[in-house]
């Protein structure tokens, strides 16, 4: 397929083989929105609190990690606004979390998502 005249050819569209010829979001993807359903902290306040060592642990709902939750001494928060999301066109991804989690010496836990089924 052809290139879209409204995207503008560069290294990393260069070869779009296919997939569409989209233009990557790169690093400025804004990540997931903030949750509608509870109370939330954005990203970046989470990312203050792991700098500062306050985070405990972290919890993702299940091994796809679409909703986390860091654990200080202050309680329990959902991160919302910011938070990476799996997103074809960009850098963006909970992998990323995990990263900064190991490097940073923080366990992390599953909540959902890996419980055995009976047979």
């Amino acid at each position: 397929p052809a290139a879209r005249a409204d995207v503008p050819v560069d290294p990393f569209n260069s070869m779009c083989l296919g997939f569409g010829c989209n233009s990557p979001q790169g690093v400025d993807s804004p990540g997931a929105p903030a949750p509608t359903d509870e109370d939330s902290i954005p990203w970046k306040q989470a990312l203050e609190l792991i700098e500062a060592k306050k985070v405990k642990s972290v919890e993702f709902n299940d091994v796809a990690m679409d909703k986390c939750w860091v654990v200080t001494s202050d309680g329990r928060f959902r991160v919302g606004e910011g938070y990476p999301i799996e997103d074809g066109r960009s850098w963006s991804s909970p992998l990323f979390v995990t990263r900064i989690l190991d490097n940073n010496q923080i366990p992390r836990t599953y909540v959902g998502g890996l419980k055995r089924k009976s047979r």
